[in-house]
């Protein structure tokens, strides 16, 4: 089992909180890649009220 805790720049009230999975066989370095754009959306034209984490 992996743990991964990273954070956004929105408030905890804004910010939603996600578990990410891999199946078999797969690599928690698989998931590495959507990080970013999901503490960060607006970087990648999304909406600040998509932002994971906090």
């Amino acid at each position: 089992m992996h743990f991964g805790r990273f954070r956004s720049n929105v408030t905890a009230r804004q910010a939603l909180r996600h578990i990410v999975t891999h199946g078999w066989p797969g690599s928690v370095i698989e998931m590495l890649k959507i990080i970013d754009p999901l503490t960060n959306p607006t970087a990648y034209g999304a909406s600040a009220a998509s932002t994971a984490g906090r």
